[in-house]
């Protein structure tokens, strides 16, 4: 009979081979996955624009600003039941009760040592004065002040800073004093989500999430400069908890060595990449045995696609088939991106790496269309971020379609609707300035669909060729519903839908990037090898 392994499986051992190479090849800087050994929170400052330069600093002297790093942990505790004043803490800071699990990481072999930094500046610039967060006092100090802003979290999850103790095997598992910051009730911290750090000093704490899965913590540094000028500037680090692989990979990894000792402690399931054919069939087969299955919210891929990773295509309406009166919808390849031409709408995915900030302005915020504050979000459309992606009508014929008023001025057209979708995070096409800082139109949108162009409806001259950003606010596999129609001049009013397949990914290794056209093949090679 044929093998239970999972396409889902297929993408975790991608996934965790990327994580095995990690090297960027986005137009952007690599994200860095930071994973163990100390580094601070730090800031430098741009005298000329006047702002902070917000970034992790390690130890060895690399720095790695907010949207080049990836802070990760796989280090889970329970919490302890036997001190009061402990159980009360985590239930005041994050929500939970006396022996839950939380993950944890900040501390000296408890994944990234992590701590909060105000070395590097000169004490002289930033001397002020300001409360004393203990007493509330006047205090004049040279410091930095880090507020917890935002946030943007799995759901039911929560995250707090906190005070600590014990040895590496259980550090993390209390909260001894002081509560630093809290998503669950910002209230309960010693200072409302405030942390004041001294110039020339730094300090530890206990980082806990509540949930497995991506935090976007959105931190404001601010001070005074030379005691008169104030400089506040806002950064939103990502951080990823990633859950302990079962016991059934754990036994099945002695035999992969250091691999998959490395697949363990940098495993997560919203990072891909690839070894080679081989490599991946076994990887395939461990990750089977500890993937946990899907989110409700996202669908499941196709088996057998072409992935399409770079290069320029379009998706079409296709032909017009007066048979059936129907279009033909389709993914359309230029000549050498993809093995055939022509894809059914099934038989492709687009495979999306490149990120950025989200715009913030102009027509809409990053709230209102990604449900983001400004963390980064996923991005293809152009050449700088691939694959090249666009819409087309190259397969109708202009005489056969009436017109469509555009500004006054009418042309044969037909239109593309976002009529449904899913996926786990949340998707939108539209249109920037240049510096991709505002949106100039938007034309589709998952989480606000009024405040597109057209109410989620793009219309397409025939024949026309056009290029929008295609963006998405989190990792995993989406599947959008374009709902192609035109009133054809002897057939009438004609509607197709077709389903498009993307899969989003955190910036893709260079040999997943070579090698991914070979997935199809690695894929059959596979399901061969496992029927039984």
């Amino acid at each position: 009979m044929a093998s239970s392994i999972s396409f889902g499986a297929l993408r975790a051992a991608i996934v965790a081979l990327s994580l095995l190479f990690g090297v960027s090849t986005s137009a952007k800087a690599q994200t860095y996955g930071y994973t163990s050994g100390h580094g601070d929170f730090r800031v430098s400052y741009d005298a000329v624009n006047k702002e902070f330069l917000p970034h992790i600093h390690l130890d060895g002297g690399a720095t790695y600003a907010a949207d080049q790093v990836v802070i990760q942990t796989d280090v889970a505790r329970t919490t302890l039941a036997t001190n009061p004043a402990s159980v009360t803490s985590f239930a005041g800071m994050l929500g939970i009760g006396a022996g839950e699990q939380i993950w944890v990481l900040g501390g000296s072999g408890v994944g990234p040592y992590l701590g909060f930094s105000g070395e590097g500046l000169n004490a002289a610039d930033w001397t002020h004065t300001f409360p004393n967060p203990y007493t509330g006092d006047p205090f004049s100090g040279a410091a930095i002040h880090l507020e917890l802003t935002g946030w943007s979290m799995p759901e039911g999850g929560e995250f707090g800073v906190y005070s600590t103790s014990g040895l590496p095997a259980t550090w993390g598992n209390r909260s001894t004093g002081e509560v630093i910051f809290s998503t669950y009730d910002p209230g309960f911290t010693l200072n409302n989500n405030k942390l004041s750090v001294i110039v020339d000093d730094h300090t530890h704490y206990a980082f806990g999430f509540t949930k497995p899965g991506d935090y976007y913590l959105e931190f404001t540094f601010s001070s005074v400069y030379q005691g008169t000028e104030s400089i506040s500037t806002p950064a939103t680090f990502h951080f990823q908890v990633i859950p302990e692989p079962s016991s059934a990979l754990l036994i099945v990894g002695v035999g992969l060595g250091l691999a998959a000792f490395r697949f363990r402690r940098r495993f997560s399931e919203r990072k891909n990449g690839l070894m080679g054919a081989h490599v991946l069939a076994v990887t395939a087969l461990v990750l089977a045995l500890a993937t946990p299955p899907a989110q409700a919210e996202e669908p499941e891929e196709p088996e057998e696609p072409f992935y399409y990773t770079s290069g320029h295509a379009d998706i079409r309406p296709g032909a017009y088939d007066p048979g059936t009166q129907q279009f033909q919808p389709n993914w359309h390849f230029d000549g050498g991106v993809a093995p055939q031409e022509v894809y059914a709408p099934d038989e492709a995915i687009a495979v999306i790496a490149g990120s950025r900030s989200a715009p913030n302005g102009g027509l809409a915020s990053a709230t209102e269309i990604f449900g983001l504050l400004n963390g980064p979000i996923y991005i293809a459309g152009s050449s700088a971020y691939q694959p090249n992606l666009g819409f087309s009508t190259g397969d109708l014929n202009a005489a056969d379609w009436e017109e469509i008023d555009f500004g006054g001025i009418g042309f044969p057209a037909v239109t593309a609707t976002l009529t449904n979708w899913s996926g786990p995070g949340e998707f939108a096409l539209y249109s920037t300035n240049l510096a991709g800082t505002e949106f100039i139109d938007i034309y589709f949108s998952s989480l606000n669909p009024g405040l597109t162009n057209y109410d989620n409806t793009l219309e397409i001259i025939i024949p026309g060729h056009d290029h929008y950003t295609w963006g998405f606010s989190a990792p995993g596999y989406y599947e959008l519903e374009i709902t192609w129609e035109g009133t054809h001049v002897t057939d009438g009013f004609i509607s197709t839908t077709a389903v498009y397949g993307f899969h989003v990914i955190p910036e893709p290794s260079v040999l997943w990037l070579s090698a991914i056209a070979l997935v199809g093949f690695a894929w059959r090679r596979i399901r061969q090898r496992t029927v039984c």
